[in-house]
């Protein structure tokens, strides 16, 4: 497993910036334990315990991915409500 991919986790994880995500974009390569290294260009990486891999996505293109708020709705005494929300995607940057 080598490239770009969009990676899903089992739980939470908090960010440099302090937020929490579930899903982390960014260059992956397997380490010698089974877990996977998320890097950039500048070097800057994390690892995701290859327990808590729930989905891998190639990602060649990370155009096709929406990092922008996201719409979602919550059922509230049976009426849809909207709201927007930041992504749960980190970008390994």
């Amino acid at each position: 497993m080598v490239g770009k991919y969009l990676i899903t986790t089992k739980e939470w994880f908090h960010g440099k910036d302090g937020k929490q995500y579930k899903a982390v974009l960014g260059e992956c390569a397997l380490t010698a334990a089974g877990d996977i290294r998320v890097c950039n260009a500048s070097g800057n990486h994390m690892i995701i315990a290859k327990d808590q891999v729930g989905y891998a996505m190639t990602c060649a293109n990370e155009d096709v991915i929406n990092i922008s708020d996201v719409e979602e709705y919550t059922i509230h005494d049976g009426q849809a409500k909207r709201f927007t929300r930041p992504t749960n995607i980190y970008i390994v940057r």
